[in-house]
């Protein structure tokens, strides 16, 4: 089995390139067939390991962010018999924390140990999530903070802080009819999340019950109220005990589906795991057990 890294050498900063003198060291010894390849623009990852997995199988490691790892899995779909793997060196790294042991995702000779486990996807339109998709507010955070990422300021989890901060004074809630288990809402929302995974935009914990591999989405609705009950939200919102509040329940709807339809009337964005996309329809579906992911020694799910 062929081992092959791909890293993004923006991603957090610099960080992943660290990972390159670490690898070569550990894999220059192994005796296994590896190869490292940095990516030279955005979408290049796909490209590259759906080209190497046309060749043989292999087991590809995303090293980067949660977009990294994103490109990587498009790279894999139609090649089942390849697998992907994360090294977390981007500015949240969420979707590892969706696990047992975080910090073993970082130790490579773990991840050389791995054991393959079949995670499920998330189609949404032509894209395919592996962690959440998200609609409203917190969306419009995301995209604060992409357009943001060159102040000095806005690195790292506080960057998520702020753009709340600034977002928050800005026009809220968007205008949603959703479908899903038989059911149909309109209104106006604050927040519209569908999760794979259960933590977000810095490690906000949308989703406490969202699992990798049963074949559902978790998917939560907030219902535009005005701006002091929406900070009294928040904090439990951040934690993932908002779904337990009775408080909210007037404007809280939490459920969990197969297959989801959001239409916004009015246009949107939508953010699916951490890239920003506008949308008017919106078909997303759970594709069971899509992905062969490669969890390291100690990361169990």
């Amino acid at each position: 089995m062929r081992h092959i890294f791909i890293i993004n050498p923006v991603s957090g900063k610099g960080n992943a390139l660290q990972l390159d003198p670490k690898i070569r060291a550990l894999l220059e010894k192994s005796g296994l067939d590896w190869e490292i390849h940095h990516t030279e623009a955005p979408g290049e990852a796909t490209a590259y390991v759906r080209k190497k997995a046309a060749e043989a199988p292999s087991r590809f490691y995303a090293c980067g962010g949660d977009g990294t790892l994103h490109e990587v899995i498009e790279g894999v779909l139609d090649y089942p018999e390849s697998a992907v793997g994360v090294i977390p060196a981007g500015t949240g790294n969420d979707f590892v924390k969706s696990f047992a042991s975080p910090a073993a995702f970082h130790d490579i000779e773990k991840q050389l140990n791995g054991t393959l486990h079949k995670i499920d996807l998330i189609k949404a339109g032509e894209h395919f999530s592996t962690n959440v998709i998200n609609i409203g507010f917190d969306c419009e955070v995301v995209a604060w903070v992409n357009t943001h990422r060159d102040n000095p300021l806005c690195r790292g989890p506080l960057s998520y802080l702020i753009g709340v901060l600034a977002v928050l004074f800005r026009k809220l809630g968007t205008e949603l009819e959703i479908r899903f288990n038989g059911k149909e809402l309109k209104g106006r929302y604050l927040l519209c999340t569908a999760a794979n995974g259960q933590f977000y935009v810095g490690g906000f914990h949308p989703a406490p019950r969202a699992a990798l591999d049963d074949g559902l989405m978790d998917f939560a609705i907030v219902k535009k109220v005005g701006r002091l009950r929406f900070l009294s939200l928040l904090p439990s919102y951040r934690t993932g005990t908002y779904i337990d509040r009775k408080d909210i329940q007037d404007i809280l709807t939490v459920d969990r589906c197969e297959q989801l339809e959001i239409i916004a009337p009015e246009g949107g964005n939508v953010c699916i795991d951490g890239e920003v996309y506008p949308f008017r329809q919106l078909q997303l579906e759970v594709l069971p057990g899509a992905v062969s992911f490669i969890i390291p020694e100690g990361a169990e799910l």
